[in-house]
């Protein structure tokens, strides 16, 4: 159970106040302050740590079969990582991935088929090793993160409508947020 405890309060509370930072900043100055990003910065990278341990360490392990859970789980992660590689390397630096260059709208690569590639790529990773490493804690702090980007993303949309306009909706019209999905 501490692990469960842990991995949600190292994302909750530090990411809870970036994201509170986040939505501030975005509407009164166009961009993210050093500060909100490297708040949000240690809560993801914080929390996908406690993920990882907790799947190594298999923690409330999952009763499924070693092989499945290990081919599927690596299959996920490895994708998630593509995935996520790819959409980190669309942005071109940390300053434009983390939100303190705002200044063109990223519609290259991976963003051609995916609105969201890294976030879907961050999930796929942490829901990878948790199915590799059988553990029952590090799905459950897996879908944390999924959560954490199911309330950033309406939040980073209407951001990205306001920076850019029609050229924001019309990418929107044409690009799915997570490759088919078009939420």
């Amino acid at each position: 159970m501490g692990w469960l405890v842990v991995g949600t309060l190292v994302l909750v509370l530090p990411g809870t106040w970036a994201l509170s930072r986040a939505k501030r900043e975005l509407v009164a100055r166009g961009r993210l302050s050093t500060r909100t990003v490297l708040l949000a910065f240690v809560a993801y990278t914080g929390h996908a740590l406690v993920t990882c341990l907790a799947a190594l360490q298999n923690v409330w392990p999952l009763a499924v079969d070693r092989l499945v859970a290990g081919s599927l789980g690596v299959v996920m992660l490895s994708v998630g990582g593509i995935l996520y590689l790819a959409g980190r390397s669309a942005f071109g630096s940390f300053r434009r991935t983390w939100g303190l260059d705002c200044g063109r709208l990223i519609r290259d690569g991976v963003y051609r088929y995916s609105r969201h590639p890294q976030t879907l790529g961050s999930v796929l990773v942490l829901l990878g090793a948790a199915l590799a490493g059988r553990s029952s804690v590090a799905l459950i702090l897996a879908g944390v993160l999924a959560l954490a980007a199911a309330v950033w993303l309406p939040i980073e949309e209407r951001f990205l409508e306001r920076q850019f306009g029609e050229e924001y909706r019309q990418y929107r019209a044409r690009t799915a947020r997570f490759f088919g999905w078009t939420t």
